[in-house]
């Protein structure tokens, strides 16, 4: 099992990283993505929160959240995209809800 601040680690020592898809099994805490040339991010698996910190090319992201405490109602959306300018199609399933928006 990989933790949180490992995986934040290895993202942000990738500067080239363009897409990232990620699949965990098991809960984790807060993982940050800090992926400057990241442009598609797709999540499945169980994570307390994410914070997209520095992704100004990000255009894609789905997220797929099952059996977690991030809920849809109690999702932090704002922060959640505020670095997300290029953000083209958006896909969001929680346990409780889904959106999906695309421009």
């Amino acid at each position: 099992m990989i933790s949180s601040e490992l995986l934040g680690h290895l993202i942000a020592h990738c500067p080239l990283l363009e897409k990232l898809v990620l699949k965990i099994a098991k809960t984790l805490n807060v993982t940050e993505i800090n992926a400057p040339m990241l442009r598609s991010f797709e999540f499945t698996g169980s994570v307390s929160s994410i914070c997209l910190k520095n992704v100004p090319l990000l255009a894609k992201v789905s997220l797929i959240c099952e059996n977690s405490s991030m809920e849809a109602e109690k999702f932090d959306y704002a922060k959640f995209f505020q670095s997300c300018s290029a953000l083209e199609h958006l896909f969001l399933n929680f346990r409780y809800g889904q959106v999906d928006v695309a421009s």
